[in-house]
């Protein structure tokens, strides 16, 4: 990829976390739209959790930690 391909990348990264940390939009005022967005993108899908926390708590029994989980079919990954 280009160079400015990249720097596209790195300011909507930069965009994407401000929106995300504070839920500002780059002028400052609150965006909640695109917060609660951001949040839910972010969000492990329910059915997900209940099988994280179920191999958590073996992991745990056997001194074991999960540090990431990963879903196969949609390639989002996410750290606990």
């Amino acid at each position: 990829m280009d160079r400015m391909g990249n720097a596209k990348k790195l300011v909507f990264k930069i965009m994407w976390e401000d929106i995300r940390m504070t839920g500002k939009n780059k002028e400052g005022y609150p965006d909640p739209t695109a917060s609660k967005a951001i949040r839910a993108a972010d969000h492990m899908p329910e059915h997900t959790y209940k099988d994280y926390c179920i191999l958590r708590a073996m992991a745990y029994r056997m001194g074991l930690k999960i540090t990431r989980i990963k879903d196969l079919g949609s390639g989002k990954e996410w750290s606990r």
